[in-house]
């Protein structure tokens, strides 16, 4: 019906029996002197604590962003990152504040249960198959009706059969030679596409997508198991900084030299990837909290420690602030240690920077 406010004048003119509508929009319109919350009865009424309207389903949690579908995600994990930036260092006219984002767990779950996008599955049928491999089967088509005028052609000349026996058997030599060659080569290209679909296209460590599939794969690992498991949430600070003054391609070459400094120290089974703009993430198992501890302080300094030329040029000092949790009993997937982690870096942001914080509950 186009708007709340309209579902809950069509219930109030008996058009329907009953509407669907977000909390607050009652008081709202009583407050607007538009209803009577006496006329109304809410069905299945249910009451939370710290929460003031009616409500009748579990609480979901607004989205903290929206984008359209084309807007890249580099750009909104931009817009993001510096919503927080300013929510960490209020103005006294200031008259919001971003917090942390509350987990969306049971959004994912209620869009997934009803298939709502990008949860939802459409039936797969033979016209799709035929259009996205249509050059496929006109591969198959075309060397079908060439093998049936090859037949006719060697029914032809079967008296010549004895004679083209020995070239055709070169043929068939040269053919398969061909087919090996192109084997060959369509592996070592999926391959190639293997690594693009995983990888950061500039720091050459896992891109977001990749290093959340392999966290969660180490997270249940380690509940099943019962062992450690830590997140590192870095983020370069005042990296703004750098592309202001020196230039997006400088800053470029900063977060490659950041990237291959980390990868030097830690381990080849500890996961590393960039979650987006300056913002990484590292999983590390089997260690205790004093070896995360002292692993992140090693990075940290030898961030603020190193020097990297590029041709001529010396790349700006930076330095990275790092916040450190770790799993915990209650946790369901491994972005409710991630979402402990970003506290952890707001807290040495706030802090002053450069500087290693930890919360582990």
């Amino acid at each position: 019906m186009g708007t709340h406010t309209n579902v809950v004048k069509a219930v109030l003119d008996s058009r329907v029996d009953a509407g669907i509508i977000r909390t607050d929009v009652l008081e709202k319109m009583q407050e607007d002197n538009l209803i009577s919350l006496s006329d109304i009865k809410v069905l299945n009424t249910k009451k939370h604590s710290d929460f003031p309207f009616l409500v009748s389903t579990e609480l979901y949690p607004e989205w903290i962003l929206a984008k359209t579908p084309h807007t890249s995600e580099y750009l909104t994990n931009e817009v993001l990152s510096t919503l927080l930036k300013l929510s960490t260092r209020p103005k006294t006219n200031q008259e919001f504040r971003l917090t942390t984002p509350i987990d969306n767990s049971k959004v994912h779950a209620l869009m997934k249960e009803f298939n709502i996008y990008p949860y939802q599955k459409e039936p797969y049928t033979f016209i799709d198959a035929l259009l996205k491999y249509k050059y496929f089967f006109l591969g198959l088509f075309i060397p079908f009706i060439m093998a049936i005028f090859f037949i006719m052609h060697i029914q032809r000349l079967n008296k010549k059969l004895r004679e083209h026996a020995i070239e055709i058997e070169n043929f068939n030599a040269t053919l398969e030679h061909e087919v090996e060659e192109r084997t060959h080569q369509l592996t070592l290209l999926n391959s190639k596409l293997k690594e693009l679909a995983n990888t950061d296209e500039l720091t050459r460590i896992d891109n977001r997508r990749h290093f959340f599939l392999l966290a969660t794969q180490y997270f249940y690992s380690s509940k099943r198991n019962n062992l450690e498991l830590y997140i590192f949430s870095l983020d370069i600070d005042l990296f703004k900084q750098v592309n202001d003054t020196y230039g997006h391609a400088i800053g470029d070459e900063v977060l490659k030299s950041f990237c291959h400094t980390i990868k030097e120290i830690i381990r080849q089974s500890d996961l590393f990837g960039r979650i987006g703009g300056e913002e990484f993430c590292i999983c590390i198992q089997n260690t205790t909290l004093e070896g995360a501890t002292t692993l992140a302080e090693k990075i940290r300094e030898s961030i603020q420690n190193t020097t990297t030329i590029v041709g001529t040029q010396e790349l700006p000092k930076i330095t990275v602030s790092i916040g450190i949790s770790s799993i915990q009993k209650g946790d369901n997937e491994i972005f409710d240690i991630i979402k402990r982690s970003d506290e952890a870096l707001y807290r040495a942001k706030r802090n002053g920077r450069n500087q290693v914080q930890i919360i582990l509950k």
